[in-house]
């Protein structure tokens, strides 16, 4: 797969510099191609891996689907609480309102969002573990609630995100990003 995508980035290269050389006055064809080969790669890039999503970006409104090679495991959407996917405790903690489901089996429901965290300019908050997990029935939506903390101060930041790592890691998988944060 790696050799399919060096091919790829020295086919755009070659590409490249035949325009440039044959003095090509319309590059908007040329960049266009380009950008489409571009994408092609990240998607063959993000298929390689075991864990992968749709995209690495999502609107806070989106649902996240994420899967295991071939399969959809489960699906992450954020619930708005008085319009805010997120609410700060205090200057060092927030609650944040997360829905999942999982689509191949009965799983606890912190292992779908136990290493993920919220993170903005200057500042991270990782997700505290639940002393009380419980089972996400197959194909049924639950609220998987978290409390994450911080040493930043929480309501510093004007952008935030939500991050979901790849399972059992604190590797980034994918991100909501500009979450609402109710200060």
């Amino acid at each position: 797969m790696k050799k399919l995508i060096s091919v790829f980035v020295l086919a755009i290269m070659a590409v490249s510099m035949l325009f440039a050389v044959a003095g090509c006055s319309d590059n908007s064809a040329l960049l266009a191609e380009i950008e489409e080969l571009k994408d092609r790669i990240e998607d063959l890039e993000n298929k390689n891996n075991v864990f992968w999503t749709d995209k690495a970006e999502y609107a806070e409104d989106e649902t996240m689907t994420i899967y295991y090679n071939q399969t959809a495991v489960y699906k992450i959407r954020l619930y708005f609480i008085n319009g805010f996917a997120f609410e700060t405790l205090d200057t060092d903690g927030m609650n944040g309102s997360i829905y999942a489901t999982s689509l191949v089996c009965d799983m606890r429901s912190d292992a779908v969002i136990l290493t993920s965290y919220v993170e903005w300019e200057n500042g991270i908050a990782t997700r505290r573990e639940s002393t009380s997990p419980f089972i996400l029935r197959q194909n049924q939506e639950e609220a998987v609630h978290g409390v994450f903390d911080s040493k930043d101060d929480v309501t510093s930041g004007e952008s935030y995100d939500y991050v979901i790592c790849v399972p059992g890691t604190p590797f980034e998988l994918a991100r909501f990003v500009d979450v609402s944060v109710e200060k």
